[in-house]
């Protein structure tokens, strides 16, 4: 699978925070440390001539003198920063430092191809530098005539005190901070796109596991006073998330045109990815179209359609199947219009067994018959293989995936599992994402009158 350009943007978008964390943190690291940690360092520099002074008759520079000053000038760098000189700079001053934290503040250079030398002296105190650097050309001058006899060193420029800091460069540091927070960010979020093996986006389901993605639903709050608030089409019918569910129908209705899906089974890889809120929320939405629709809860092992809906769990699929008992008798009413729920019914110990048995596939086909649409909610796929029994009598598979909480190999184990018993895996619905990664469009939606 080819990754474009938009993919990487994608990317970006999705883990923003993550990126603008780590560019937060670069810029204030260097904030902090630049105003508050590293002491400021003053500089001032002194510039010297090596060279014999010409006379008023001298209209001419003699170049072979010219030539031995500049070959004296890289021997005179070294000697500036001899330990004579070095130590009679620190007698004269009554310096309180060593020879050696002195020599490490100053810095002689030869400017290139010259005869001349710069003499730059640091310190953290702004009155230092000039007085030591002037102090230093001094005593250096001084030491030529004792050792030379070369009365040929000129000031040309004498050190001033400095009036701002040298160092830190405030806005090249600043420059420097937003550059590596930019630089870090990009790398730490592409190595957790690419290292991670947490499913985060429709490109992870396609290029890793290899599922279409049928649709995507934004996170959503849930109500506080009761499980009945995961029926996010009923009380925000015209929010975003709303809209994801409509989508999604539509999908569903068109996604077979030549053989009519009519059952349609929710799974997921793992517990707690919201298949049985898809299913429900599905259910209400095509209920809201004018189709006759029953949802049946699959989960023995943890039913939850009855809470959602607000109906008893009690005299469900298990009891009608054990009692040998018309379904009718066992479909509750929900809120809305065109729609039954039959719930799990009592507890029992072969779930499995239950959803092989050849009263199931009865019952599957007699609301096949009453109804347009028979939407299943079964248990996580690669937990056990209820969704897998389940599967040879619906039409379609749908798995869910949350964003951020499943792993790719489990929902690889998942896939697996239900290819291996031909399941007709239509894709996947991606679940929990950010809202600002999928309300783009449908926010245009979720402001109809």
């Amino acid at each position: 699978m080819v990754v474009k350009f938009k993919d990487y943007i994608e990317i970006l978008k999705r883990r923003k925070i993550l990126f603008v964390c780590i560019l937060a943190i670069s810029v204030v690291s260097t904030f902090i440390t630049t105003f508050f940690v590293v002491d400021p360092i003053y500089e001032s520099t002194t510039t010297l001539m090596i060279g014999k002074a010409r006379t008023a008759e001298e209209t001419y520079i003699d170049y072979q003198s010219y030539e031995i000053s500049q070959k004296l000038v890289n021997t005179y760098t070294h000697l500036a920063k001899s330990e004579t000189v070095i130590d009679a700079t620190i007698k004269n001053l009554g310096l309180k430092m060593t020879a050696a934290q002195l020599a490490d503040s100053v810095a002689v250079e030869q400017v290139e191809d010259s005869e001349i030398i710069k003499i730059t002296v640091s310190s953290t105190n702004p009155k230092i530098p000039a007085i030591v650097a002037n102090e230093l050309v001094k005593v250096f001058k001084q030491e030529m005539v004792r050792i030379l006899n070369d009365t040929n060193i000129h000031v040309v420029d004498a050190a001033k005190t400095p009036v701002e800091p040298a160092k830190p460069n405030k806005p090249i540091n600043m420059a420097a901070g937003i550059f590596f927070g930019v630089m870090g960010g990009l790398f730490l979020v592409y190595m957790r796109e690419y290292m991670g093996n947490t499913i985060n986006s429709q490109l992870d389901l396609q290029k890793h596991v290899g599922l279409s993605v049928i649709g995507t639903i934004p996170k959503f709050k849930r109500s506080i006073y009761s499980e009945e608030g995961d029926l996010v089409m009923k009380y925000d019918s015209k929010s975003p998330e709303s809209e994801a569910f409509r989508s999604i129908r539509t999908n569903i209705q068109f996604a077979n045109i030549d053989e009519k899906i009519k059952t349609v089974l929710f799974t997921s890889a793992i517990k707690g990815e919201g298949k049985t809120t898809v299913a429900a929320n599905m259910a209400v939405a095509l209920s809201s179209i004018g189709k006759n629709v029953v949802v049946i809860d699959c989960d023995f092992r943890n039913p939850r359609l009855g809470r959602i809906f607000g109906v008893s769990n009690n005299d469900g699929i298990t009891d009608l199947l054990l009692l040998k008992k018309p379904f009718e008798g066992y479909l509750k009413d929900t809120s809305f219009e065109n729609l039954k729920v039959l719930t799990a019914g009592s507890s029992v110990q072969n779930p499995a067994e239950i959803l092989h048995s050849d009263r199931m596939k009865e019952l599957i086909g007699s609301l096949r018959h009453e109804y347009d649409y028979v939407i299943v909610d079964t248990p996580p796929a690669a937990v056990v293989t209820d969704a897998s029994i389940a599967s040879s009598f619906s039409d379609a598979v749908i798995m869910v995936c949350s964003a951020g909480n499943v792993s790719v190999d489990e929902v690889i184990l998942a896939k697996e599992a239900l290819s291996s018993v031909n399941a007709k895996l239509m894709g996947a619905v991606l679940n929990g994402l950010p809202k600002s990664e999928v309300t783009g469009y449908y926010e245009y939606y979720g402001k109809r009158d």
